[in-house]
């Protein structure tokens, strides 16, 4: 071994141990930190990316991967807040996996914050070709229907796709044809390697110093940076490393904008003047708000270099064709260009949050990287809208307008000033009713699923949209349910952290809410204000947990108050271990999801106080929720679930003298908001909760331990089982449980047989044998089942 290499290890080795020895300490202080804020020491960085191959080690078994092979480092960087993240590309045998990431974050002391889960699992399929890339690039020419047409040599690689649950060995095509048509496009098309047939595909086009004067189209006379050489200026910043440059009504040649007087007043120059003055504020926001330097935070990419010889620009180009409806980013070349519209339905595509949206693009493709194409692509557009809109603000304040998407180009000659593109705040008013019924559509129940718009890219935006807007300035739902909201500032503060951190390329609009909700964990604090109106937010457009979550199981120690929780359903060493509240005291632990953050965590219930003592996280501490709820010394079974649909969990207890379920629809003391009679009173039967038929409400059960049968209902309300089995065997003192343990949305019930530590759990509610058996944990202890992190 190299003495390079040797100091290397030790000294990894080392921070390791002491990592690993501080973690475990009950309290830990800021001296504990490892990481310090924006550091970037590559010795530090390597300590981040071993502590968290470490983490990702439980993941071998669950993915059929080997974190050590399998997982190649993207990126490590340690952010503003101390909090280290280190993103994975998962490969098999040695081939990328097309949206298979991971993020491991984790905060100072090197402990484990979070991990943002989007690995493929148990991949099979053959990695033998039986297509060259030759004959995969003829294959996607020949669907694309044209050869001259192309405006750029195609590219190829090498991608696993899992597609529609299949698995494919593909070449990743892609084509690019900018040429004004009706047809303009950057088509991706994926080509099995062994057959050579289309598997998939998208379109790929991302829609949507001297001080010098000039008159822009729409905001008059403007100020911005040029370059003067001699006698002649340019329309190029050399500090901001942003220029402009004129397609001249062409869609391939880009020429240098020139002025001899430095005055920018000429017809033709208007259009260059709002994107020279647009992308420069672009800058300066994401600059001076989040601190980021240029599109892909280290002042470029770079397209054109400046005729200082020097200075590589953020390129834009105007006048792009003749008369183009249409304003994009380009992902290959990596630069901007905005079209003048036809005059009719669109002017000129360079307003401030068009400028602003299409800048967006570049920073979404240089850190979440999401693919644009269905909620993924949905997600793309809709952090353009965002930061359009917030660039918007950022130049000119807010105003009635502010939350609409190009409202000064959109049909300009129609008489109406103030209608627009897209309507953040009320997503319906779009003009899109060839896709949905409720043009785009503000709710995720109301979707669009169908190929066009790329999977509904620019429509589906209109969720996201909402969820913003809501967060930002409050307000109601047609669907039902207001909120107030938290402000514009620290609503983007939030998405930006999210989109540059907490996403990946394959990120849904459930993976959005659990990044949201990260961002705000990290920058204001768990069940904080801000934290808490994200969560209401995204229930309010009908996105709650992921539909993949799986429950798992946990167990409470009563002799020591301590709880052992288990993030998948295996037998091994406790995920999470800590204490919480008194030892022996005859309390009753319960599990649910206090805060609608997709994580459901502990609580305790003295039966003797009738007290309910809640925590919004897996660790030890004071209660974040405390309430008292029925009578004292009474008997009665403390339950949760989510009895609304509003995303949270709530409380309830069972009364077994009268069989009476009392619900409370909020953490707090109060009258129950439902009751209701079900079953035979005095009878020993247990209660369970669960979301039986995926309706995303949860509802009572009973269990009879006599005979081992569970009655199911489907409403919160007396009556007779809507589902009624028996499973296990009788006279075991069996312990019922109820969870989603195969993620596809519907809780089946479960048994934990004390005596000998084992769970027997079901994915379906109906007798037979088990479908997951383990043995976990010590004997005699008490059940918890609940998704502890979110996955």
């Amino acid at each position: 071994m190299k003495k390079s290499s040797f100091l290397k290890a030790f000294f990894v080795a080392s921070l390791l141990a002491l990592i690993f020895n501080q973690s475990e300490r009950a309290n830990s202080t800021s001296q504990d930190k490892l990481f310090k804020e924006n550091q970037n020491d590559k010795r530090v960085l390597a300590v981040a990316q071993s502590i968290s191959l470490r983490y990702l080690a439980g993941k071998s078994d669950e993915y059929d991967i080997k974190p050590n092979s399998d997982l190649q480092t993207k990126n490590i960087y340690i952010d503003e807040l101390s909090m280290a993240h280190t993103k994975f590309q998962q490969t098999h045998e040695g081939i990328p996996v097309f949206g298979g990431e991971i993020i491991v974050h984790l905060n100072s002391d090197g402990s484990l914050f979070t991990i943002t889960d989007s690995l493929v699992g148990k991949i099979n399929v053959d990695t033998n070709v039986a297509v060259s890339e030759q004959g995969a690039i003829e294959k996607a020419i020949k669907i694309l229907g044209c050869n001259d047409c192309l405006t750029a040599a195609p590219k190829v690689d090498m991608f696993v796709l899992r597609h529609k649950g299949k698995d494919y060995l593909t070449y990743r095509v892609q084509l690019e044809r900018l040429d004004g048509s009706d047809k303009t496009g950057m088509p991706v098309y994926f080509i099995d390697a062994h057959s050579g047939k289309k598997v998939w595909g998208y379109n790929n086009l991302q829609t949507a110093s001297v001080t010098s004067s000039g008159t822009s189209t729409y905001y008059g006379n403007v100020s911005f940076t040029a370059y003067q050489s001699a006698t002649t200026f340019y329309m190029e910043d050399v500090t901001r490393r942003v220029g402009t440059f004129d397609y001249q009504n062409t869609m391939s040649s880009l020429s240098r904008a020139i002025d001899t007087d430095n005055v920018w007043n000429a017809a033709n120059q208007r259009a260059m003047v709002d994107v020279q003055y647009g992308v420069s504020k672009a800058y300066d926001y994401f600059k001076n708000v989040h601190g980021r330097n240029g599109i892909n935070g280290t002042g470029g990419p770079a397209f054109i270099t400046s005729i200082d010889g020097v200075t590589g620009l953020i390129t834009s180009g105007v006048h792009y064709g003749n008369k183009v409806n249409n304003a994009f980013w380009d992902p290959n070349n990596k630069f901007l260009s905005f079209g003048d519209g036809d005059g009719t339905n669109f002017s000129s595509f360079t307003t401030l949050d068009l400028c602003g949206h299409e800048l967006t693009h570049g920073v979404t493709q240089f850190t979440a990287g999401l693919t644009y194409a269905g909620e993924s692509g949905a997600l793309n557009e809709s952090m353009s809208d965002v930061f359009g809109v917030m660039i918007d603000r950022y130049v000119r304040g807010e105003s009635t307008n502010t939350y609409r998407i190009g409202e000064e180009c959109y049909t300009p000659t129609n008489g109406n000033p103030n209608d627009a593109l897209r309507y953040m705040d009320n997503p319906h008013l779009a003009i899109s009713s060839r896709f949905t019924t409720d043009d785009d559509p503000d709710h995720y129940s109301e979707r669009y699923t169908g190929a066009l718009d790329s999977g509904g890219v620019h429509i589906n935006s209109g969720i996201a949209n909402k969820a913003f807007h809501l967060v930002a300035k409050g307000g109601s739902h047609h669907l039902g349910g207001s909120m107030v909201g938290i402000g514009a500032d620290a609503a983007a503060a939030i998405w930006y952290k999210a989109l540059t951190t907490y996403m990946t390329s394959s990120t849904n609009f459930a993976g959005a809410r659990v990044a949201t909700l990260n961002a705000a964990t990290v920058l204001y604090g768990q069940n904080s204000t801000q934290y808490n109106t994200v969560a209401q937010a995204w229930n309010l457009v009908g996105v709650n947990l992921p539909t993949t979550s799986k429950d798992t199981v946990g167990l409470y120690i009563s002799s020591t108050s301590a709880f052992n929780l288990r993030n998948t359903n295996t037998a091994g060493q406790p995920d999470l271990a800590f204490g919480y509240g008194a030892a022996n005291a005859g309390w009753i632990p319960i599990a649910g999801d206090w805060n609608g953050d997709g994580i459901d965590t502990i609580g305790l219930y003295a039966p003797t106080t009738a007290t309910f003592y809640l925590r919004n996280s897996n660790t030890g501490g004071v209660a974040d929720i405390t309430f008292s709820y029925g009578a004292a010394n009474a008997g009665w079974i403390p339950i949760a679930g989510d009895w609304n649909g509003d995303g949270i969990d709530t409380i309830g207890l069972y009364n077994p003298t009268n069989s009476i379920f009392y619900l409370r629809n909020s953490n707090t003391g109060g009258v129950a908001d439902i009751t209701f009679s079900y079953g035979a009173a005095n009878s020993g039967l247990v209660p369970i909760t669960g979301d039986w038929n995926s309706d995303g409400i949860d509802t009572i059960g009973l269990y009879y331990p006599a005979i081992v049968r569970y009655d199911l209902r489907n409403s919160n309300t007396g009556g007779i089982a809507d589902i009624s089995f028996t499973y296990g065997g009788p006279n075991r003192g069996l312990i019922p449980l109820a969870g989603d343990f195969d993620g596809n949305g519907t809780d089946t019930v479960g048994a934990y047989e004390p005596s000998t530590a084992k769970f027997y759990l079901r994915n379906s509610n109906a007798g037979g044998v088990a479908d997951i058996t383990f043995a976990y944990g010590q004997p005699n202890l008490r059940p918890l089942i609940g998704n502890w992190d979110g996955r």
